[in-house]
């Protein structure tokens, strides 16, 4: 009964959309491919979302909505009706070697995510993840964040902190990232790096704004499309909803005078022979040949990916790792620039796998890198610290010229370390 019911339903509902606009109903019918019944799904879907938030507002709801989320692998086609909704929500989940993707040719997790980026809505991400057992996913917190941060979107939120008991010794779950120190060693470098804006805004801003035959009749993804690779990393990227008669409740896209509008989905903005992208603040790099990026701010400064054998040099730092792929990153937390910095976090990370029997806790793979620091403060020391902030050791700062040159890891292995003034102490007290 309930399949007949809806049957019919669907098929009052596509006929009399197809005469209304003209359309062949054959066409209309055929969901499966692109075409005029994307322009009658999005039709369906923006019929149930506004009777849900309706029914929302009437119940007394202020708060905003996001009518669904947008993810998988899913086309620009599905865009439209999310527009109903206060902003866009994205998941996006990523492989190993992310860095290592070729922009001219694929996209990765995070061009998905900029592909739902729709011009003047918010966007937030309730799920991104490059999920156990990816061996490199410790690369993904500064590389998610950092591009966050030059796009401007609103809310990345790794998923998840916890899906399972905090019992233990638990077994392994996927979703559960608390114990895995390849992605929660990086999060506070990550946060802090995107809470405080230390990675500039891009300074274009493009508008893919395909009309609407092209966005309801193809499969525009950034398997398909070179503008929405190559400009995930290099500008921001928004995508504009066209004038489509069919569908009177879509408002077209506005862009301001300085938004560059683009129409041709296929416009590749990386220069041909380019192995690299870099944005045009010219603070993040990567060179997908060597599996790097860089990020290079005042306040943070990181090298990741396949760095092992490399000297990487920054405006202030200067890394030079033994460790074949790992990320190495150093992050002012008294808000000055690194080079005046007086309380700077050195975070290091590499491969993390699960103890005998496929259980907690984690072993983490040791990070060694050779880092010179140029910085105009004198009298500093390196202290390795425990996960509940205690100092395990404390290794002097000697100048060298213009600034010092330590090594991670110091005697005792660990995650963090923080540059601070030299104290006479208690060695076991926790840093403050």
């Amino acid at each position: 009964y309930k399949f007949t019911t809806h049957n019919a339903r669907w098929s009052r509902g596509y006929q009399a959309f197809a005469k209304a606009h003209g359309l062949n109903p054959a066409e209309v019918y055929k969901t499966w491919l692109p075409g005029p019944s994307k322009l009658y799904l999005a039709e369906a879907e923006h019929e149930f979302n506004a009777q849900m938030t309706s029914d929302l507002r009437e119940h007394g709801l202020k708060s905003p909505v996001a009518t669904t989320n947008f993810w998988g692998e899913e086309p620009l086609y599905c865009l439209p009706s999310l527009t109903d909704g206060d902003w866009i929500d994205i998941h996006s989940y990523g492989v190993p070697e992310e860095l290592s993707r070729n922009p001219h040719f694929q996209g990765n997790f995070l061009s998905w995510i900029a592909m739902g980026q729709v011009y003047g809505k918010p966007l937030s991400i309730t799920e991104w993840n490059v999920e156990y057992p990816a061996p490199d996913r410790f690369t993904s917190p500064l590389y998610l964040a950092s591009v966050a941060a030059l796009q401007g979107w609103d809310a990345p939120m790794l998923f998840a902190y916890s899906q399972g008991t905090f019992g233990r010794n638990p077994g392994l779950d996927i979703w559960s990232t608390y114990y895995d120190p390849a992605l929660t060693a990086m999060m506070p470098a990550a946060a802090l790096l995107y809470r405080r804006g230390d990675v500039a805004p891009a300074k274009k801003t493009y508008c893919l704004m395909p009309d609407s035959k092209t966005l309801f009749g193809r499969e525009l993804t950034p398997k398909t499309s070179a503008a929405i690779r190559s400009l995930t990393e290099l500008s921001k990227l928004t995508i504009g909803m066209p004038p489509t008669p069919e569908l009177s409740w879509l408002k077209p896209s506005q862009p301001s005078g300085d938004t560059i509008v683009i129409t041709d989905p296929n416009q590749d903005f990386i220069p041909e022979g380019q192995n690299f992208v870099q944005s045009d603040t010219g603070e993040l790099t990567r060179d997908w040949v060597k599996g790097i990026q860089t990020i290079d701010t005042p306040k943070t400064q990181a090298v990741s990916g396949w760095i092992g054998g490399e000297t990487l040099p920054t405006r202030d730092v200067s890394f030079t790792a033994k460790t074949k792929k790992a990320v190495v990153a150093l992050s002012s937390i008294d808000d000055q620039p690194l080079a005046r910095s007086r309380f700077i976090l050195v975070t290091a990370a590499a491969r993390a796998v699960p103890s005998a029997a496929n259980r907690t806790p984690f072993v983490s793979e040791p990070v060694h890198c050779r880092i010179t620091l140029k910085s105009t403060v004198d009298d500093l020391e390196l202290m390795a610290l425990a996960p509940d902030r205690h100092v395990l050791d404390r290794v002097p700062l000697k100048r060298e010229g213009d600034g010092m040159t330590f090594d991670v890891p110091t005697t005792h292995g660990t995650h963090w370390y923080v540059i601070k003034p030299r104290k006479v102490n208690d060695a076991s007290a926790p840093a403050r």
